[in-house]
């Protein structure tokens, strides 16, 4: 007999859950979703690191682009119009 719900006879001493108890619990869990286990362990929206560095790494370069073709306007008053319409579209975002 249990006298606490199902899931804290997956609990370790320490209150971590070990692997096969995780994957237990997330069927479980999956189960009473009614969606495939699938979903719990690799959701859609999930934030993917190496996505997010390869992101980043885009926008640095996109970034030094941008910058090096400022640079290249010679004009001040054609370098202040760009710099006001690119605040102004940061701004938007």
């Amino acid at each position: 007999m249990q006298d606490g719900p199902p899931e804290e006879s997956l609990l370790g001493r320490s209150g971590l859950l070990k692997a096969s108890a995780k994957n237990q619990l997330l069927g479980r869990i999956a189960e009473a979703l009614q969606v495939p286990e699938a979903v719990l362990y690799n959701p859609p929206n999930a934030v993917d690191p190496q996505m997010h560095a390869t992101a980043e790494a885009a926008l640095s370069i996109e970034g030094a682009e941008l910058l090096r073709a400022y640079m290249r306007i010679s004009d001040p008053e054609e370098r202040r119009r760009i710099l006001a319409l690119v605040k102004a579209a940061a701004e938007r975002a």
